[in-house]
């Protein structure tokens, strides 16, 4: 798997850092990083945790050998 941009407790802390080095507010920070992503929004650990509880199921038996990206369309190949 490849997560995107996840709220974890350190994507927090790196918004914190982003609105005091760019001299903005927090969620101002924030709506920055979630424009970078083609859904408009920022991932949760319970997506990552969803695709991770179907690559190991039986749905997911004859997946082999695959990188997927768990990221809002940040990463789309064409």
């Amino acid at each position: 798997m490849c997560p995107g941009l996840i709220m974890t407790d350190l994507q927090v802390g790196n918004i914190a850092l982003k609105a005091v080095v760019f001299n903005t507010t927090v969620g101002e920070a924030e709506e920055q990083l979630k424009r970078t992503v083609p859904l408009n929004r920022i991932g949760t650990i319970h997506e990552v945790a969803d695709v991770a509880a179907y690559l190991m199921s039986s749905q997911a038996s004859y997946v082999t050998g695959q990188a997927v990206n768990v990221g809002g369309g940040i990463v789309m190949e064409l």
